[in-house]
């Protein structure tokens, strides 16, 4: 049987599977042979797109799904039962069947499988081109990225560094931190290549849709970190610094993940979503991404809302919106009236009066403080092309390292090595672009703060709870008393009781420091070990 790869969205997406027998070996339109098609830039630039598009598919999972296994957001939503596998994730009672869990598992493993394909075809090809040599560069980077996320998540899946022949199917768990090095490896191989484009100054936008030099350093940087290598996590994370092509956006600060900082000398790793998706017809970018974080108008009248909040999106689903929690902590770092918190977070009296937009009564809204999200506010700047006020089409980068935590993370590193001074420099830089009172000396307890509250909404704050072994504590009452948004006869927002979403709720050390194999892995892999206690 003849391999082949359909060329499918434009120059977007590609497929592989078994063409015709030989018996009816007809050339089909829109196929071509694997053996001779990675012959072209073009080629090897569309076989890269595909792995890419892998990236889009999990950024609703790594950016909003994992956010809700922590503290910073509640799921929200109409109710409870809307988006199951989120209301899981909060309260930690997760299925095997979690679609999530099977989403950020499966895009996972795709994106290594494309990746690899890509490798295998063009590594050591002898008339390879620069370019083609690039796109190796930039695969081994995105194996590794996709390599990092199983390992954090969980623990010990299998490693698939090739194609696997039929023979090979059925790869059973690896050990313990073996996924974490891998991903280095992958990392260290990337930028061993010298083929990983990068920026050569401030300003410079030449590459930025590209796997990048400092993208590398940084996932590799991070991966010694939550591997416990402090001082190479520090030396690594220090290269971007000290190289000087990067920093933090001089912008408004409630817009450090929306549209106005596409492309800012702050990104690390974002994928771009086209502004220019006006065409109905053609294949377009789809995510729900920014849509789903919008104020649903079930619990909120926007009828009245003041002029000069045009852009405010008021068809958003009501999803993830801060916890009292993360409200709290951006208060204790940096006052309840500080810039950073203003610009993530808003009240009532903002809401309200400066918005024009009231909550509505008899609507409780589930999962849902006495705080509107801000930072992650919907707007029409997010909307490359609306369908009737259905408007799942971003026009918003997705952003999966900034270099705030980029500094943060080599603050962490430099602190466990016994570097202090760069530790608090580092911390100080971030605080001072956030407005926040800087601190004169430094320990852990400062560093977990202020990552929790520079990196809220982003994904990260699981992760760190967990490799900080601070998650049983913090998270072990999660999901047991769910906020809940209603008003009282005086119009004020008031909390109301409303019930856990299962008797389970809470983080249990032991168990829920790993997700659960996805059911269907397991059905289709019997080699696979589930994770202890699901």
């Amino acid at each position: 049987m003849k391999k082949t790869i359909y060329t499918l969205l434009a120059a977007t997406a590609l497929g592989f599977s078994a063409g015709c027998t030989d018996e009816l070996n007809i050339p089909q339109k829109g196929v071509y042979p694997t053996d001779t098609y990675y012959s072209t830039d073009e080629e090897a630039s569309t076989a890269l797109a595909l792995s890419m598009s892998y990236v889009n598919n999990m950024a609703f999972e790594i950016i909003e799904s994992i956010n809700c296994l922590s503290d910073d957001m509640w799921p929200g939503g109409a109710n409870s039962g809307d988006q199951p596998g989120l209301h899981q994730f909060s309260g930690f009672y997760i299925s095997t069947e979690n679609d999530k869990v099977k989403n950020i598992y499966s895009f996972s493993y795709r994106l290594i499988y494309f990746s690899n394909v890509l490798i295998e075809k063009l590594e050591g090809k002898e008339d390879a081109t620069p370019y083609m040599k690039q796109c190796v560069a930039e695969a081994y980077f995105l194996r590794g990225w996709a390599e990092f996320y199983l390992g954090v998540l969980w623990g010990n899946p299998p490693i698939v560094d090739h194609v696997l022949t039929s023979a090979e199917y059925g790869v059973t768990n690896s050990e313990d931190g073996a996924m974490l090095e891998q991903a280095a490896k992958d990392f260290r191989h990337a930028l061993d290549s010298g083929y990983l484009p990068k920026k050569l100054s401030l300003g410079d936008r030449t590459n930025l849709a590209h796997c990048t030099e400092a993208a590398a350093l940084g996932y590799l940087g991070k991966t010694y970190l939550f591997q416990k290598k402090y001082a190479e996590a520090a030396e690594t994370l220090d290269k971007i610094i000290d190289g000087g092509c990067y920093a933090l956006y001089d912008g408004a600060y409630e817009d450090i993940i929306k549209a106005p900082s596409n492309w800012s000398d702050e990104g690390i790793f974002e994928i771009n979503c086209p502004p220019n998706q006006t065409d109905a017809t053609a294949p377009q970018l789809m995510s729900y991404v920014y849509i789903y974080a919008g104020w649903r108008e079930d619990f909120f009248d926007f009828s009245s809302m003041k002029p000069g909040f045009d852009n405010f999106n008021t068809t958003g689903y009501g999803f993830f919106n801060p916890q009292g929690k993360l409200v709290d902590a951006l208060i204790k770092s940096d006052g309840a009236n500080g810039y950073r918190t203003t610009s993530v977070v808003k009240d009532q009296t903002y809401v309200q009066d400066v918005m024009g937009i009231a909550k509505k009564a008899n609507a409780p809204a589930h999962g849902h403080g006495l705080y509107c999200g801000w930072k992650n506010r919907y707007e029409w700047s997010d909307v490359a092309m609306n369908w009737g006020g259905w408007s799942p089409f971003p026009a918003t980068n997705f952003r999966f390292m900034r270099y705030a935590e980029v500094l943060l993370r080599a603050a962490e590193a430099h602190f466990l090595s016994d570097s202090p001074d760069k530790a608090l420099d580092y911390v100080n830089r971030v605080r001072t672009r956030a407005q926040a009172p800087l601190y004169t000396s430094i320990d852990m307890d400062k560093i977990k703060l202020e990552c929790q509250v520079e990196l809220c909404m982003e994904g990260q704050r699981f992760m760190d709870l967990v490799r900080w072994g601070d998650a049983a504590t913090v998270l072990a009452t999660q999901g047991q008393n769910i906020e809940m948004l209603d008003i009282d006869a005086s119009g004020k927002w008031i909390l109301v009781p409303d019930a856990a979403s299962s008797p389970t709720y809470g983080f249990k050390a032991g168990r829920n420091e790993r997700l659960p194999y996805p059911q269907e892995e397991l059905d289709q892999n019997p080699n696979i070990k589930q994770n202890p206690g699901n």
